[in-house]
């Protein structure tokens, strides 16, 4: 697997996609991203998709053992989606998402803990048929906000994420009663962020 030991805001990524172009028709599909760690500040991603880009759709996808171990708390993500549009026309579905950890930080933005999947940005995203399991214990025993499913509060449109027919399971169980947790939304609008779930 590829890996980054230095500590800097470095951080392997899997698959990158920011075409910039909407209606890109881009599909992602069967592939295996395993094996990504850092120690730097950077969040290590099995896929990071972002820009004014809409039309993609990731599916069937494996991504595993995504790991930074930087004792401060930095981020890592199975799957991160950070359109600038809310009319991504997004589609994540059917994919399977595990062993994705950090040391653990206090706090729900996308560069901070472990994450399965994170919506950092935009909107017109549909997240189907997905397991995602957060296996792997972090480290920090205070509060730490690890999510198989994130919406952050740079998701700011109402009605513009799908959430259906998944299996969220976090089985850690390091962290306090704030700690281990299947879906956080942060999203500016509350729940009405939701078109279905």
């Amino acid at each position: 697997g590829l890996a980054y030991t230095g500590t800097s805001s470095y951080a392997p990524i899997g698959i990158n996609v920011s075409s910039g172009i909407t209606n890109c028709n881009i599909t992602v599909t069967n592939n295996t991203v395993t094996n990504l760690t850092t120690s730097g500040t950077g969040t290590t991603m099995g896929m990071f998709l972002y820009s004014a880009m809409s039309g993609v759709t990731v599916s069937r996808n494996k991504v595993s053992n995504i790991k930074n171990t930087n004792t401060t708390g930095y981020g890592s993500a199975g799957i991160l989606l950070a359109p600038t549009i809310n009319n991504a026309a997004t589609k994540v579905i059917n994919n399977f998402v595990w062993d994705i950890a950090s040391y653990g930080f206090n706090d729900y933005g996308s560069a901070d803990t472990g994450n399965g999947i994170v919506v950092d940005g935009g909107g017109g995203i549909d997240i189907d048929f997905n397991t995602v399991a957060l296996d792997t214990e972090e480290t920090l025993t205070g509060g730490h906000r690890a999510s198989c499913l994130l919406i952050t509060s740079n998701v700011t449109a109402s009605g513009s994420i799908n959430v259906r027919d998944n299996i969220f399971a976090n089985t850690q169980t390091i962290g306090n009663a704030n700690s281990r947790l299947a879906l956080s939304n942060l999203a500016t609008t509350g729940s009405a962020v939701f078109g279905t779930i």
